[in-house]
């Protein structure tokens, strides 16, 4: 992130969503929010009628993909946590996700808790406020900078209660921190979780093991994310990762390949969408 200013990768997540939902064909995941939290200048495309072939024409379907496919597997393994007694849900590096807005149908059950920096919290408050949205009691808002402070101290400092059982979302954020930052993240989620808790989270695979136009897309992302200042650091070997987990505390509930992401939620589609190759979903419990 550039000093002062919104996370530009978050500010561009939101316009992917919302030009999926100006497309054609089944939606994968549906923000009727998206637009309207995105920029001024991702608004102006949309109206203009080009915001989805600008992200088409930059190749980027595939990060499209992702984006969508992975917000549905997040959701869904939400939902479905909620019988167990789920009872919190923390939304790590929010960005302008607008969960709080969309499902007010599960407020009810869950206290919601959006950590990001404040630069980008700022633009979202601000923008909710320019919308007439008026403040949830059920969502709190905690600004925090991952890079000085870890997540159980940021909770510390909110209404957030290590005695429930929490739902921990961390998407969009292993690809930018180094190999030791994801552990000591998931150290500190793992030191104010309770037991059953969930962490869901995306990661990328070394890109040895990509080819042809996957690997030359991987090149091309990783250089726009440094020139925007979010530059892209380590990828994980998917049982080397696992292994590392483990040792935390965790017990791993779901690790999806590409693959296995495509056929769940993108099998039959005649657009070609489908989500990135390089990128894998992994969900683990807190023993």
């Amino acid at each position: 992130m550039r000093a002062g200013r919104p996370s530009e990768t978050a500010i561009a997540v939101a316009a992917m969503r919302a030009a999926h939902r100006l497309g054609e064909g089944p939606l994968v995941f549906d923000d009727p929010w998206a637009l309207r939290l995105t920029s001024d200048d991702y608004r102006d495309l949309a109206e203009q009628g080009k915001l989805r072939g600008m992200f088409e024409g930059l190749g980027l379907k595939p990060i499209l993909g992702q984006i969508l496919g992975r917000a549905r597997w997040n959701e869904a393994s939400l939902e479905a946590s909620l019988d167990d007694g789920i009872g919190q849900y923390v939304i790590l590096g929010a960005g302008l996700d607008s969960f709080a807005l969309r499902r007010p149908d599960l407020l009810d059950r869950l206290r919601v808790f959006e950590l990001d920096h404040a630069d980008t919290q700022g633009y979202k408050l601000g923008r909710l406020e320019q919308l007439g949205v008026a403040h949830n009691s059920r969502v709190a808002y905690v600004a925090v900078d991952f890079e000085r402070e870890t997540v159980d101290a940021a909770l510390a400092r909110s209404s957030f209660s290590p005695e429930m059982p929490s739902f921990f979302s961390w998407l969009g954020v292993v690809a930018y921190l180094t190999r030791e930052d994801v552990m000591r993240t998931l150290r500190a989620l793992r030191n104010c979780a309770a037991p059953g808790s969930l962490v869901a989270f995306d990661y990328p695979i070394p890109p040895e093991r990509l080819a042809g136009e996957d690997r030359a897309l991987f090149d091309e992302i990783r250089r726009g994310s440094a020139e925007l200042g979010e530059a892209r650091r380590d990828t994980h070997d998917p049982d080397a990762l696992r292994a590392a987990v483990e040792t935390l505390g965790y017990e791993q509930i779901e690790d999806l390949s590409s693959a296995d992401h495509h056929a769940r939620y993108f099998a039959g589609r005649s657009d070609g969408l489908r989500p990135f190759p390089q990128v894998r979903l992994a969900r683990y419990r807190v023993r």
